[in-house]
């Protein structure tokens, strides 16, 4: 009997092979995912390969590579943060409801006694970190005038958060004296803003290259191609995801921090790194369905703070990196607080542009009312009637009759008293029976925006960001230097113009006061005559008053590009103090300037026309409000500087502070 012959097990074939191991890699992926949301395989995958680098960076090269770990390790910490935040809030759930009887409804007595003892502790850190003289408490009466202007000019005094106030400067307050009065916060510090420098050498090259070396001693050649290179380094990082997710949780954390929504916190921490016109793109979708409080905290932001684009430009001229880096993480909270002293949340149910319409139409009423009481007393005392008795509803003068529109200031009121949101509400209701879609209103109701006025659970949000449409990391740099190619247009017209103009207005006010008699008198200097007394409430010595003033007056009726200019110059002649110096860095740091008002609306109404009355009614508010900020962060860093002489805190000593930047 013959044996059946064996069969041979079939090979697998190489494809086979491949499309198991690719369904085994996104099994392993998925599941990554759902352990730690975020994270995938990709991403575990270069963060091993990154602790394999760095552990044998430090242990081949220690003194160039520990600056770098800690950097990671502060990075980790960041991300172990974000994962045990919700978790250590639910274990912490018992304390706070036993807590909650007496933190409900604490009594009056109960309030001004911690808020009493918060104000004392702050004052007793300056204390210690400044002599005790009157000229160290300048700046910090400064501060208090900034803050009781917001206060009288607010909306809605009675509505002001004392907690979301008092948390923002407290941020503001403590990052400072942790960069600027702290060994390990001055390190860090400064160890960035080498990082930054390196760059910028880098942009240097490039610009030899295309223009020459001749040509980089003129302006256009050598700043603005800076801008370029910034540019297409943030679209770079917003390519790979980097900026989304610093965006995402450390906004969810600062609306944590100061108990507002996270639309406000993403925008807040977004504008530290993009532009004014840059950040609101990330949440286009939403602006439709924002109160007026929070459309008005991203104004705010915008003009608080300058694009990490543009920083590169400011260091060229002579400014401090660090301090720059400094004052625009400072300025983020100490925005937010400011927005909600001067326009704070009321807890209505209408969006910007409804509560807008809303208050036109008031106004409007109250302009009616008004005519109709005047014309009622003219017409009282030509007809021989007493001016109190009652109203006619019409009345001749000089044999023309006039009807007084009752009827249509009631019809007004009318409008004015009924809810907007009323209406959209029947228009949606109206919609869905007909098989519409909603308006862009509804869109941003339907969103959760104006259900999230405080901070939510964990730091996690709600909110997705959304990615980049480069299709790969060329792409991204390409689009990032496209982008930049605006930008130096922007910069490069504005300059032009604005130069110009003052170098007019100089002449100007030259040729006008000397025809009275008084010879020197220039647009400048008068700005500087308006702005000292600022400039010295914020610290700054009354000699040079004068000088930090005029920069102050550039910088909002020109930009900031020409205020940083002029304060490189004045550095390089040796004509500021090392204190006045630092104190107008700070000041400047803000795109608040009257010409970025212009670029607001037409930015915000571009994106959403239906918020462009509710823009262009906050703007110069705004615009204020942003100014205030990088006040506020320059009254802060002049009450906690180190005195003259003291023992500074020690920083890293980067090579490329000095002429000479070797490569890394």
């Amino acid at each position: 009997m013959e044996e059946a012959p064996l069969e041979k097990k079939k090979t697998p074939s190489i494809s086979a092979c491949w499309t198991g191991m690719q369904d085994e890699l996104e099994l392993l992926d998925m599941r990554i995912g759902l352990a730690m949301p975020g994270f995938g395989l990709k991403t575990i995958t270069v963060i091993a390969y990154l602790f394999a680098w760095t552990v044998a960076a430090l242990a081949l090269h220690w003194e160039r590579s520990y600056g770098w770990a800690g950097f990671e390790l502060f990075l980790l910490l960041c991300v172990v943060f974000v994962y045990s935040s919700p978790s250590v809030k639910q274990s912490l759930r018992p304390i706070q409801k036993a807590l909650l009887p007496y933190t409900r409804d604490p009594p009056r007595w109960a309030k001004a006694t911690f808020a009493t003892l918060v104000l004392g502790a702050h004052l007793a850190v300056i204390s210690v970190l400044r002599t005790n003289t009157w000229q160290s408490w300048v700046p910090v009466l400064g501060l208090a005038m900034l803050a009781g202007g917001c206060v009288l000019g607010s909306t809605h005094r009675s509505a002001i958060s004392v907690g979301t106030v008092s948390t923002g400067f407290a941020l503001q307050f403590w990052f400072g004296v942790l960069v600027t009065r702290t060994d390990a916060g001055s390190w860090a510090l400064s160890y960035v803003s080498c990082l930054m420098t390196t760059l910028l050498k880098y942009a240097g090259l490039g610009a030899a290259f295309v223009f020459g070396d001749d040509l980089l001693a003129f302006f256009a050649f050598s700043v603005l191609p800076i801008i370029l290179y910034f540019s297409a380094i943030i679209s770079l990082l917003a390519y790979l995801g980097a900026l989304q997710v610093v965006f995402k949780y450390g906004g969810a954390a600062l609306a944590n921090f100061l108990a507002v929504s996270e639309v406000e916190g993403i925008v807040t921490v977004a504008n530290v790194f993009l532009s004014m016109t840059e950040a609101p793109l990330l949440l286009t979708p939403l602006l439709p369905g924002l109160s007026r409080s929070q459309l008005f905290v991203v104004m705010t932001g915008g003009f608080a703070s300058v694009a990490g684009s543009t920083l590169g430009a400011y260091i060229s001229f002579g400014a401090d990196p660090s301090q720059l880096l400094s004052a625009s993480i400072m300025s983020a909270p100490a925005a937010l607080a400011v927005a909600k002293m001067l326009v704070p949340e009321t807890g209505s149910a209408k969006d910007a542009a409804d509560e807008a319409a809303a208050d036109a139409a008031r106004a409007e009423a109250a302009q009616l009312a008004r005519r109709q009481r005047v014309h009622a007393r003219l017409a009282a005392k030509r007809q021989g009637r007493p001016t109190g008795s009652p109203p006619r509803d019409s009345y001749t003068f000089s044999g023309l009759r006039y009807t007084v529109p009752n009827a249509a200031a009631a019809a007004v009121a009318d409008t004015a008293i009924a809810p907007p949101m009323a209406q959209s509400r029947d228009r949606k209701q109206a919609a869905d029976e007909q098989g519409e879609a909603p308006t862009a209103s509804e869109q941003g109701e339907a969103s959760g925006v104006r259900e999230v006025s405080r901070g939510g659970e964990g730091v996690t949000g709600g909110i997705e960001l959304p990615p980049s449409t480069d299709a790969n990391a060329v792409d991204a740099l390409s689009a990032g230097a496209l982008t930049g190619v605006g930008i130096c247009a922007s910069v490069l017209a504005v300059l032009v113009v604005f130069v110009s103009v003052v170098a007019l207005l100089n002449d100007l006010f030259r040729w006008w006061f000397a025809m009275i008699g008084v010879e020197g008198v220039t647009f400048e200097l008068f700005l500087g005559y308006v702005f000292t007394p600022l400039a010295y409430m914020m610290g700054v010595d009354a000699s040079e008053c004068l000088t930090v003033g005029k920069l102050i007056g550039v910088k909002i009726v020109q930009n900031e590009f020409v205020g940083y200019f002029q304060l490189g110059e004045l550095i390089a002649a040796g004509g500021l103090s090392e204190r006045a110096q630092t104190i107008a860095t700070y000041a400047l740091c803000g795109f608040g300037n009257l010409g970025s008002m212009g670029i607001m609306v037409g930015c915000l109404s571009g994106m959403v026309p239906r918020i462009r009355t509710a823009v262009t009614r906050d703007v110069f508010r705004a615009l204020l409000a942003g100014n205030i900020a990088c006040f506020s962060t320059a009254c802060v860093a002049s009450a906690i500087l180190a005195d003259a002489g003291s023992e500074a805190p020690s920083q890293y000593e980067c090579p490329c502070f000095k002429s000479e930047c070797p490569a890394p």
